[in-house]
C-alpha cells in the first residue's frame, strides 16, 4: 500500500521533475521510502541522478532519446536535501533568463552550507559558503532576477534586451521583486520596474 502511495504521487509528477526521500516523509519512515525508491530505479521507472536524488524521466520523441535533467532544478534539490539556502551567481542567472546563450559548464552558487563540487552529465555544479544573509531571505526567482541584472551590467542594457529578460520573467516575478527587494541598487530597481513596460 505504502509502495503504490509512493508510485502514484510521482507519477503525477511532472517529467522531469527531480525529488529526495524526503518528499515522501509524510507516508512513511526513511528506509521503507529508500526501499520502495529503489525498486523504482530496478525497474526503469525513475532514474538516479546523484546520491539520495531521483527523476522523473524525460523522453524526447524528436531526439529519440531522454533528456538530462534540468541543473538549475537539481541545483535546488541538492539544496533542499541538505537543508541549505543558496543563491546563484551572476552567470548562472543571466543564463537562466536568456540573456546568454552560451551553456556554462561551470554552475556556481553561493550557499549556507560547506564548499562542495557535483559533476553530472558533463558539467559541474558548485557551491560555495557565503555569510552573507540578505540575498538569502528573498524568493528564489527574486534571487535569480536581481543577479541576472547586476551580473549583465547597466551598460548593456538596451530595449532589446530589456525585452528578453521580460519575456523570461513571470509579472509575479516582478512583483515580488519589487516588493523584497527595496534596498538594492537604485538602477536594478529601476529596471525592474521597467520590465513590466516590456511584458507582451
Amino acid at each position: 500500500m505504502l509502495s503504490k502511495e509512493i508510485e502514484n504521487r510521482i507519477n503525477n509528477l511532472k517529467e522531469g521533475s527531480i525529488f529526495i526521500h524526503n518528499d515522501f516523509k509524510d507516508l512513511t519512515n526513511y528506509e521503507n521510502i529508500k526501499k520502495i525508491i529503489q525498486r523504482m530505479v530496478n525497474k526503469g521507472a525513475i532514474i538516479k541522478v546523484l546520491d539520495g536524488i531521483y527523476m522523473k524521466p524525460k523522453y524526447s520523441p524528436l531526439l529519440n532519446e531522454y533528456i538530462p535533467c534540468n541543473i538549475f532544478d537539481l541545483s535546488e534539490c541538492i539544496a533542499r536535501k541538505f537543508g541549505w539556502d543558496i543563491v546563484p551567481t551572476g552567470e548562472v542567472a543571466i543564463n537562466y533568463f536568456g540573456l546568454s546563450t552560451q551553456l556554462p559548464q561551470m554552475y556556481t552558487y553561493s550557499s549556507t552550507g560547506p564548499y562542495k563540487k557535483y559533476s553530472i552529465d558533463g558539467k559541474t555544479i558548485s557551491f560555495k559558503h557565503s555569510s552573507t544573509k540578505k540575498m538569502f531571505k528573498m524568493n528564489k526567482k527574486v534571487q535569480y532576477l536581481i543577479q541576472a541584472i547586476n551580473y549583465y551590467g547597466k551598460e548593456n542594457f538596451d530595449d532589446k534586451t530589456k525585452k528578453i529578460l521580460a519575456s523570461n520573467v513571470d509579472e509575479e516575478i516582478i512583483n515580488d521583486a519589487l516588493a523584497q527587494a527595496k534596498s538594492v541598487d537604485v538602477w536594478i530597481y529601476e529596471l525592474i520596474k521597467e520590465l513590466k513596460d516590456f511584458k507582451v
